[in-house]
């Protein structure tokens, strides 16, 4: 099983609209392409706006790619190679927007281009339909409803700031009702503005349309609370909330931006009653997806057969690409991404576990931390001695060895850790739930080196549902159906899959091994 990748340029962000066709509703993608993978003579070649189609977000088929940079030196406004956007459907007219980057590639603007055959796209001679307003305050959405006002970094103000882009970039644009119950566009994107504090700050704009050419009425809707950056939001009404999700982390100038001490790199959401704002976050609780820097990023979201199926980019042992998609529901108030079910044409039979291998818990010799038994009934159990760990694991067939694309399902129930084993290109590693710590952590053995960790509160005794999906160079970790973990990993050869005790039992019920085709 292979997920989507552009064939010929390295693939960013990524953004998606539904279009109604003869055959059915088609997904269509649209994602940066930042550079070809081989060199070239020509600048616009590999530089683009790549687009590909599909069915069912598993499956993705390639399209000629649109929007090349311009390099057009009379128009030093839309230069480069765009940055990302946005497509909406209206009346089976695309329009996709995009950031527009000038010829010094430091300040951005967002532009649109427009396509009736969904192939072939102009960009509007009306362009930039977005420029911050820079010279006036805007409204800032509060939650008290308190006035409050702040400025944003465009160019007539730039110099006045220790800051070098007008940030404008990432729009992305939703249909809801105005004020006199008429159908309206509002259009999100990031910007940085001047909030009164001793920097500027990231912000997410809102903006009006009826027409989606010309955008009125800009208020702040969501700031951090930090001197920090933020990047590709994306919005959506669901059970009763309007919900912004939005890239930022550690490397976006902040420290504490997530409610997850472990997570350097996350999606974060927040929460609104109405799309004006102002979108608030859980603070205890504020992510979607998080991880170390290798791990998922600038998530969008798309409608298919009643569900909302995230899609992010995967960077990988190798190349980035789309990640599986993850179906997003709203869990006791909090947005959560759950397993979105594999098609069966992917999976394959359901391999042996009658036979447990131990695995040695040092680099050199043959030593084992424990014991493993197994019962008439399949239930699995590992013991360890006191302060030592013990795995066990089955071979993979060739087949799967050789692809690295596999799952391991199982019913967990852990006194102090454990979890999953895996071996891929002959290095061991483990997923444990760690009740002492309160997380789910990936290791590399034999070192124990922490590769990504996700707070969890474990608890001694309680059984979990744990699904581990290992494809194309990552690794996603599903703890009762909830996406947990999700980062860079090697997979190819991976020869071996089982589970794993620390310092403690593991029992494993109902476990299910299958590779991906």
């Amino acid at each position: 099983m292979k997920k989507y990748t552009d064939p010929c340029a390295v693939q960013w962000d990524a953004w998606f609209v539904n279009r109604e066709t003869e055959q059915g509703t088609r997904t269509h993608a649209f994602y940066l392409q930042n550079g070809p993978l081989t060199p070239s003579g020509d600048p616009r070649e590999g530089w683009g706006v790549g687009h590909a189609v599909s069915c069912d977000g598993f499956h993705w088929e390639s399209c000629p790619s649109v929007l090349p940079p311009l390099l057009d030196e009379s128009n030093p406004a839309d230069f480069h190679s765009k940055f990302t956007g946005c497509a909406v459907n209206r009346d089976d007219v695309c329009y996709l927007f995009y950031t527009m980057r000038d010829r010094e590639r430091t300040s951005q603007r967002i532009g649109v281009a427009i396509s009736r055959d969904w192939e072939h796209f102009e960009p509007w001679e009306g362009n930039p339909v977005v420029v911050n307003e820079d010279t006036v305050d805007i409204p800032v959405a509060t939650a008290d409803g308190a006035p409050r006002a702040g400025r944003l970094i465009g160019y007539n103000n730039l110099s006045h700031y220790d800051w070098n882009i007008v940030d404008a970039r990432d729009f992305i644009v939703v249909e809801r009702e105005d004020t006199d119950g008429k159908g309206c566009y509002s259009g999100y994107y990031a910007a940085a503005a001047d909030l009164g504090g001793s920097c500027p700050v990231g912000v997410i704009v809102m903006l009006r349309s009826h027409d989606l050419l010309h955008w009125t009425d800009p208020r702040i809707v969501y700031h951090v609370d930090h001197h920090g950056v933020l990047e590709v939001p994306d919005v959506f009404y669901m059970d009763g909330k309007w919900v912004l999700c939005c890239l930022s982390g550690m490397n976006y100038s902040g420290r504490a931006v997530t409610s997850d001490p472990y997570a350097s790199n996350a999606t974060i959401v927040a929460y609104a009653d109405s799309p004006d704002g102002p979108f608030l976050e859980i603070e205890e609780d504020n992510i979607l997806i998080a991880g170390p820097t290798q791990s998922g990023f600038t998530c969008r979201s798309f409608m298919h057969r009643g569900e909302r199926l995230l899609v992010y980019i995967d960077r990988a042992d190798g190349k980035n690409a789309l990640s599986l998609p993850k179906v997003l529901q709203m869990d006791g108030g909090r947005l959560r991404a759950h397993t979105c079910p594999i098609p069966e044409e992917h999976l394959g039979e359901r391999l042996s576990t009658e036979v447990w291998c131990d695995e040695p818990n040092s680099f050199a010799w043959k030593t084992y931390g424990g014991v493993s038994t197994r019962d008439a009934d399949g239930v699995l159990c590992l013991q360890t001695a006191p302060k030592d760990y013990h795995a066990v694991s089955i071979p993979l067939p060739e087949e799967i060895a050789a692809a690295g694309s596999a799952m391991v399902c199982a019913e967990l129930c852990v006194q102090g850790s454990g979890g999953i084993f895996l071996r891929s290109r002959g290095c061991p590693y483990v997923v444990l739930l760690e009740a002492k710590e309160g997380r789910v952590a990936l290791y590399r053995l034999y070192s124990f080196d922490p590769l990504a960790a996700r707070k969890f509160a474990v608890e001694n005794g309680k059984r979990y549902a744990v699904r581990c999906i290992l494809i194309d160079g990552v690794i996603e970790v599903y703890v009762d159906d909830v996406l947990l973990l999700q980062c860079g990993l090697p997979t190819d050869r991976l020869s071996h899959l089982g589970f794993v005790a620390d310092r403690g039992t593991l029992t494993a019920e109902n476990i299910e091994i299958r590779g991906l085709l």
